[in-house]
């Protein structure tokens, strides 16, 4: 097997085993991790003095598409988590934001939140974490570079007819 395709799968793999474990961690709370990753980039704009995102903004922080958020906050707004509103600055456009009861959920799980965190990577050493971090941080820079450039859609749709 090529060095290549044993790291890509060893990778797929431990991204997959990683996504099943922290399912049920954030089921205790009554939460998709799709809502986790909403709530908390919610929760970040708040501590950056936004008072809400706009669902594309939400989007871009979350790298997804705004049809995939839009399921992900009807849900958490049902839920009573999170409200959507008008922006007052632009009165087509909504923003969302935690609602009270959003806040105190966020706390709830970040009084565990770091115990999960702390277990899923308690196999690496600190030199290995920060390793880990940095090359993360390169995958995901290359992926977003394959994402937006013209160039590299041609090319993996020659590798795939």
């Amino acid at each position: 097997m090529l060095l290549t395709e044993q790291a890509f799968r060893a990778f797929m793999k431990a991204s997959t085993m990683a996504r099943n474990l922290m399912t049920p961690h954030f089921a205790r709370f009554g939460i998709t991790g799709a809502q986790w990753a909403v709530l908390r980039a919610l929760q970040r704009a708040e501590a950056e003095g936004l008072d809400g995102l706009h669902p594309s903004s939400l989007g871009q922080r979350l790298l997804v598409k705004k049809p995939s958020v839009t399921g992900v906050v009807d849900r958490l707004r049902q839920s009573g988590w999170v409200v959507s509103r008008n922006d007052e600055t632009d009165h087509r456009s909504k923003k969302i934001s935690l609602t009270p009861e959003g806040r105190r959920l966020m706390r709830r799980v970040l009084k565990h939140h770091p115990v999960q965190q702390q277990k899923m990577l308690a196999c690496l050493s600190p030199t290995e974490r920060r390793r880990l971090e940095r090359l993360s941080e390169k995958l995901a820079a290359h992926y977003e570079s394959l994402n937006t450039s013209p160039a590299a859609h041609a090319e993996l749709e020659d590798l795939h007819p």
